[in-house]
């Protein structure tokens, strides 16, 4: 048998293990290497009777190998996955946060604890945990485990606030009887009523980043009177014979005269007509006052139907929806650019309103499960 020259194997990028086998480099043996260690293995445990298996050395020293891959191909051998063909990509390991120290009964414990209270802080999951599994964790995994351990990452966020007389039963019942009128209603003819108070801060409501050579901390320019709260009354539908949006806005607060005019300037304008039905809240200035008769004085003078919806439910309401559409685009707006105007909010407000267009008014229809 010829002598292994070492000098030839490294001009050839091989070296030599202490075998007297060659091997390339970070560059693992093939599928029929592993197959030559598992037969002779086999063949020197049968050539001892089968009573006594050989050592990875032996092993090693007839397949000219190392006896850390013997070890490591007989290894594979006994796994579930059997010998694995150095081609294919390898079986991927449990990743991920938490996965090193969490296992499937921490996690369901985990979500568990969210759903019993959502607000906890990250060391009362840590404390809970251990006292469930007792498995101990740091609230660093903890937070990496909720911003990126599902598809959705379960960050902290504002919550809707939920009076809980909206869960009487009187008012189960009348949000029961109302979903099931508007099912069989033509949507075009629901008009939806609402108000809003606009505060000229509203634009200005930015964070800014801290200039990291100086710490200097930007200040914006706003209007002299950027504290003015402005008010709007606005009503929106999805007939295609009338704009999608008709509102008006002012600098007074809003009352019961002021929703009478409001919607007295709906009907000149074509918004409202006979065969419509106006769909608002509870709220004082709509029912109370000068408007306790609104109902009948409507549809006696202009066959237009009022509909209550139901208590504590603004999710029912699409207007609420174009209110949140409105704060975001005035957020967007560039403040360098409209630094000369005069009130500012207010003529920013009017312009995107009036862009609102049938279709983002069909759409916060149906956010609200109306059939459009």
């Amino acid at each position: 048998m010829a002598v292994p020259n070492p000098l030839n194997d490294m001009a050839a990028g091989l070296s030599t293990n202490s075998n007297g086998g060659s091997y390339m480099n970070r560059l693992a043996y093939d599928i029929t290497k592993k197959l030559e260690v598992v037969d002779k293995y086999q063949e020197l445990f049968q050539a001892r009777g089968g009573i006594e298996p050989p050592t990875y050395r032996e092993v090693a020293a007839e397949v000219r190998v190392s006896h850390t891959y013997v070890r490591k191909v007989m290894e594979e051998l006994r796994s579930e996955t059997g010998i694995l063909d150095p081609r294919c990509k390898k079986p991927q390991r449990l990743k991920g946060p938490g996965s090193r120290s969490l296992d499937s009964y921490d996690v369901a414990t985990l979500i568990v604890l969210l759903r019993q209270n959502p607000s906890r802080t990250l060391d009362s999951y840590r404390r809970e945990l251990f006292n469930a599994t007792g498995t101990i964790t740091s609230t660093s995994t903890l937070c990496r485990f909720w911003q990126s351990g599902f598809d959705t990452p379960a960050s902290l966020r504002k919550p809707n606030m939920i009076p809980i007389d909206k869960f009487k039963p009187n008012n189960i019942s009348r949000a029961i009887d109302y979903i099931q009128l508007v099912l069989s209603l033509d949507p075009r003819r629901l008009k939806f009523a609402d108000e809003k108070s606009l505060k000229g801060a509203e634009i200005f409501n930015r964070k800014v980043r801290k200039d990291p050579l100086t710490g200097v901390v930007k200040p914006i320019l706003t209007d002299p009177d950027f504290r003015n709260t402005y008010t709007i009354i606005g009503f929106c539908g999805v007939d295609p014979s009338t704009v999608p949006f008709f509102f008006n806005i002012n600098q007074f607060t809003n009352d019961s005269e002021a929703f009478a005019i409001a919607v007295e300037e709906a009907i000149k304008a074509g918004f409202l007509k006979a065969g419509d039905i106006l769909v608002m809240d509870n709220a004082a200035i709509h029912v109370g006052g000068e408007n306790d008769v609104l109902e009948d004085f409507l549809w006696d003078y202009f066959g237009i139907h009022v509909l209550m919806l139901p208590t504590r439910s603004p999710e029912l309401n699409p207007i609420e929806l174009l209110w949140h559409i409105l704060v975001q685009r005035l957020k967007s707006i560039n403040l360098v650019a409209t630094r000369t105007m005069q009130h500012r909010v207010a003529c920013q407000a009017f312009e995107i309103m009036k862009q609102f267009t049938h279709e983002e008014v069909a759409s916060c229809y149906r956010h609200c499960k109306y059939m459009v």
